[in-house]
């Protein structure tokens, strides 16, 4: 879908029913008198009520195969005076009137803090994270609700009368002001809308958002969605009734744990401000590289100035809307003193080279060719996000990787608040503690919907390990942990690691003078022994030049590299990508009975043998698929044997050089 309209949704209906005091009365765009006549009707009993709730869902209706949300509603409960609930598939939010609660459903966590006199600014980028550019939150406090319709609808009409939940409406036709309200891009159109007035309580009773749209209707960067409609009913409205104070209360689960702030992975802009981030109070690593105008830049030119580095994700399609919402900014931000700086994991820029024309004087941008600098910086590539930097070269946190509206106001703030030479809030430094707990929370995010616990008391955790993963596979798999009769072999940032049975680490190696070439696919690693030491082979997917279809590249093959354990490389052997696949079964074994082990893996409908120089030493069709592979000694001759599992069968293969 194009979330260039969603943002709408909850944002008109917060600034219908939360008007203030003011009596300005700000000309409605073409309004027809009628119109006109019943939202200030609407506006005035909102204005002069003493207390208020209500319980609205959002709703989508849609025939389209890209977009459909129709059993995710959002349900948003609000009254005066600080009390509100939302709850989404991501954030339960509630505010008492004292202290507002946040549980982050997705990584079980929660925090508590006291309602600030304002406490808009403190829900919104947890309403905005409901879909991007959201921002309900701005408006649910609005002295004159009248501003907000002006801004947000024009040509609005008196069309007619319909029962609405046994309530006799006017409905009011308008469009959208998408030149006013935008996500990134403007849209090719103005966005039909449809609201609902209760003509005797005149209060709001439903939006209707038309967002139908052709299918090479793609101005926000998002495939069009035929057919789909946005839906807010409001249920339950009713003014100067008796609040029930328990609805907005809320004792979060014994399995949640309250941490105070955390790093976080939120793609679309939604953060109300810098994150702390695990690079938080550490000077900028030193670097020296060169930019795409033939100069250099190095971490010495930092000083002075307030700066950011945008960390580019080598994603299909993402990069080119990343470097088009940063042109929109670009200008703006350079204006308020901002050195803006661009970091592509790469030495070839060609493949942005349309991107970059986007890209005026206000940006430089660096060729990170060995990923140097993008390694430095914990976490994936491709949620490193907008890392801001203060003059005196010292990292104060990050925004995530999209910058809407709202969020770019905060970050300007923040902006501001460096060129005093003052530091963010988010500049503390981590503790261990705190930076373990970042990691867990960064990578808890991929769960989605958590599943209700049942007697979770039961599932007792002996001990648990931190690892960092390596960031170059966009699935953050570990390789699949293989296992010895010491523990258990995990993929790190910076190599593997043996983890003990006790949940000791045993042994950490760390490839030398390596950087996976693929930051978004399969990885595997499996840990043998070359000539008596042990040995790491780590496969990689080589990703193909064509995009197959949003976020996916065929891939042209799959790289092998072999270490020894202190990480030194041994060999590499890249080998095709045979109908968009590659090789999924992959182990090592001492075959031969020397003492080296060979790799083993199926590819190409074949069993392949590679030995302890990188060299293919012997290779035979195998039926079927192979499910699973196993290389072991059962039968005690001091050679192990391999055993494979296809839809066929089980077979098993002796190696005789």
């Amino acid at each position: 879908m194009k979330p260039i309209h969603c943002c709408l949704v909850v944002l008109i209906v917060c600034s219908c029913l939360h008007a203030g005091d003011d009596s300005s009365k700000p000309g409605f765009r073409n309004y027809s008198p009628a119109a006109e006549s019943l939202v200030n009707k609407m506006v005035e009993t909102m204005a002069t009520c003493k207390s208020y709730s209500d319980d609205a869902v959002i709703q989508y209706k849609s025939s389209s195969q890209f977009f459909r949300m129709d059993d995710m509603p959002v349900s948003v409960s609000f009254v005066r005076n600080g009390r509100f609930k939302f709850k989404s598939s991501q954030f339960e939010v509630y505010a008492d009137g004292k202290e507002l609660t946040v549980y982050d459903v997705t990584i079980r966590r929660y925090t508590v803090k006291p309602v600030e006199k304002e406490f808009t600014k403190q829900v919104r980028p947890f309403i905005s994270s409901f879909m991007p550019g959201m921002t309900p939150a701005d408006l649910l406090v609005a002295a004159d609700a009248r501003k907000s319709m002006a801004r947000a609808v024009r040509d609005m009409e008196l069309t007619g009368y319909e029962e609405i939940d046994g309530f006799r409406c006017g409905r009011l036709d308008g469009y959208l002001d998408t030149t006013v309200m935008s996500f990134g891009n403007k849209s090719s159109k103005n966005i039909p809308v449809s609201i609902w007035v209760d003509m005797v309580k005149h209060l709001l009773r439903r939006i209707e958002i038309d967002q139908s749209a052709g299918k090479d209707d793609d101005s926000a960067g998002w495939p069009g969605a035929a057919d789909l409609k946005i839906v807010l009913d409001v249920k339950n409205a009713r003014l100067n009734g008796k609040i029930d104070v328990d609805t907005f209360k809320f004792d979060p689960p014994s399995s949640a744990r309250k941490v105070d702030r955390f790093y976080t992975m939120n793609f679309m802009g939604a953060a109300g401000g810098a994150s702390q981030f695990e690079m938080s109070g550490k000077k900028v690593p030193e670097f020296n590289l060169e930019t795409t105008s033939g100069a250099r830049l190095s971490d010495r030119e930092l000083l002075g100035k307030v700066s950011v580095l945008v960390f580019l994700p080598n994603m299909p399609g993402v990069t080119g809307q990343m470097v088009s919402r940063l042109t929109e900014k670009a200008t703006d931000l350079a204006d308020s003193g901002l050195q803006i700086i661009v970091v592509w994991p790469s030495g070839d820029s060609d493949s942005l080279s349309d991107d970059l024309a986007e890209l005026g004087e206000n940006v430089t941008f660096v060729l990170d060719a060995d990923s140097e600098l993008t390694d430095a910086f914990p976490g994936e590539v491709w949620s490193k996000g907008i890392v801001l930097v203060g003059k005196d070269g010292v990292v104060q946190g990050k925004y995530p990787t999209f910058l809407n509206d709202q969020s770019m106001d905060t970050f300007k703030a923040d902006v501001a608040t460096l060129s005093e030479g003052k530091s963010l809030e988010s500049a503390e430094e981590m503790s261990e503690d705190q930076r373990k707990e970042a990691v867990a929370q960064r990578s808890s995010r991929f769960f989605g919907e958590v599943a209700d616990e049942v007697n979770e008391g039961a599932i007792v955790e002996a001990w648990s390990v931190t690892v960092e993963t390596s960031g170059r596979s966009f699935s953050m798999s570990t390789g699949g942990a293989t296992s010895d009769d010491r523990g258990f072999w995990v993929r790190t940032r910076k190599g593997v690691s043996l983890i003990g049975f006790d949940g000791q680490v045993v042994q950490e190696i760390a490839f030398q003078d390596f950087t996976a070439g693929n930051s978004m696919g399969w990885e595997r690693f499996v840990v043998g022994q070359f000539r008596g030491r042990t040995g790491v082979v780590l496969m990689n997917e080589v990703p193909g030049d064509e995009e197959a279809s949003p976020g996916w590249r065929p891939p042209r093959g799959a790289m092998f590299t072999a270490f020894d354990g202190s990480g030194n490389q041994l060999w590499e052997l890249e080998v095709e990508a045979n109908n968009q696949q590659i090789p999924q079964q992959v182990g090592l074994g001492n075959l031969d009975g020397r003492d080296s082990d060979e790799l083993v893996f199926f590819h190409q409908g074949s069993l392949w043998i590679v030995d302890e120089r990188g060299e293919v030493v012997s290779r035979r069709a195998c039926g079927g698929w192979v499910s699973w592979l196993t290389i072991d000694d059962r039968d005690g001759n001091q050679r192990d044997e391999i055993y494979v599992g296809t839809n066929t069968g089980v077979a098993r293969y002796d190696y005789k050089p």
